[in-house]
C-alpha cells in the first residue's frame, strides 16, 4: 500500500516526491498494532526493499522473511525509471548506516553534522559524496 501512495505522489507531483521512512523507536507502539518489536530494523529494511522491487519489476516478485508475493502488478511506477529518493530518518548511528547504505538521504536531529563521518560506513551502492544529508 505505502508503495503504491508513494509512486502516486510522485506522479501526481511531476517526479518531485521523496519518500521519508523511519523505523520507530518506541516498543509501545508496536505492541499496540500487534507487531514485534525486535527485529524492527529488518523488517522496515525488507520493506523498503520490497518497495523498490515494486516500483521496479512489472510483474514484481519477493519473498523474504517479512514480506511476500509472486507476480503482482503495481501501478503507477515512479517516473524516474522505477526508482523514487528515499530518506532515511533517524538519529541513531544504526540509522545513519541505513542511510547510506539503503537510502538516497538522511534527516538527522540531535546529531552534529560534524559528526557524521563517524557514524557513516561506505556504501556498496553509491560513491562516497552522494547520500544527500539535513540535520537540525
Amino acid at each position: 500500500m505505502v508503495a503504491k501512495q508513494a509512486a502516486t505522489l510522485d506522479v501526481l507531483s511531476a517526479g518531485r516526491f521523496s519518500l521519508g521512512v523511519g523505523i520507530g523507536w518506541s516498543a509501545e507502539e508496536f505492541a499496540a498494532l500487534g507487531v514485534p518489536f525486535a527485529g524492527h530494523g529488518r523488517r522496515a529494511e525488507e520493506y523498503l526493499a520490497a518497495m523498490r522491487v515494486l516500483w521496479s519489476e512489472d510483474p514484481a516478485s519477493c519473498a523474504g522473511e517479512f514480506t511476500r508475493f509472486d507476480a503482482i502488478r503495481g501501478n503507477p511506477k515512479p517516473l524516474r525509471g522505477g526508482r523514487l529518493p528515499v530518506v532515511v530518518g533517524g538519529d541513531s548511528d544504526a540509522a545513519l548506516h541505513r542511510a547510506v547504505t539503503l537510502a538516497d538521504g538522511w534527516y538527522g536531529f540531535g546529531f552534529p553534522a560534524a559528526d557524521v563521518r563517524r557514524a557513516s560506513p561506505s556504501s556498496p551502492r553509491s560513491a562516497p559524496g552522494t547520500v544527500a544529508l539535513s540535520t537540525s
